[in-house]
Order: C-alpha cells, then structure tokens, then sequence
C-alpha cells in the first residue's frame, strides 16, 4: 500500500493533536478557551490550526448569532475516530517507551 502523505498533513501543525484530544475531552471548545490552554501559542496559531482541522473535516464550526459572536468548535465523527488512534498511540508510547 502506498503510503499517502497529504493524510497526515495536519498533524504536522504544533498545535492540531493538542486541539484533537482536547475537544476529545472537552466536547467543544471556544477560541477564547483554548487561547487559555495553550498560553505559549498564538491567536493566529490556533486561528490556522483550526481552518486546517475544518478544511480537513476533523472538527467542525457553530456560530451563534448573538454579540458578541459566539463560535465554538467541535469534533466530526471523522475527528472522533482520529482522537481514537492518536491516544492509541499515546498508549503504545507509554507502554514502550521505557524500552525505546
């Protein structure tokens, strides 16, 4: 099987596994709130991350029309199996990484 590398082009951004598995956790998650979580990161940062996990159809948008505006960011059931296999393999490292 060739390996098709453009699937892994969004976990090449620093930020895309943590925003995965924290809305894992979280469920849905607000620009403000990750900006909190993630004090070393930039505003444009997560702002980019973002538009890349929704172009890829990892995570997906709710605006609400009230003021101020009020989005808040989601897991796709896509997203959801991701989460699944990135803390997979989160398992696997900690299982072995006293041996690697």
């Amino acid at each position: 099987m060739e390996i098709d590398y453009e699937f892994f082009y969004f976990l090449r951004r620093k930020w895309s596994i943590p925003i995965i598995l924290t809305l894992e956790r979280t469920h849905t998650i607000r620009i403000s709130e990750l900006k909190k979580l993630f004090p070393n990161s930039t505003e444009k940062m997560l702002i980019e991350t973002l538009e890349l996990l929704l172009k890829n159809k990892i995570i997906k948008k709710k605006e609400y029309e009230v003021y101020p505006k009020h989005t808040e960011y989601k897991l796709t059931s896509y997203g959801v199996v991701i989460s699944e296999i990135l803390k997979e393999i989160q398992n696997r490292y900690n299982e072995y990484k006293d041996i690697i």
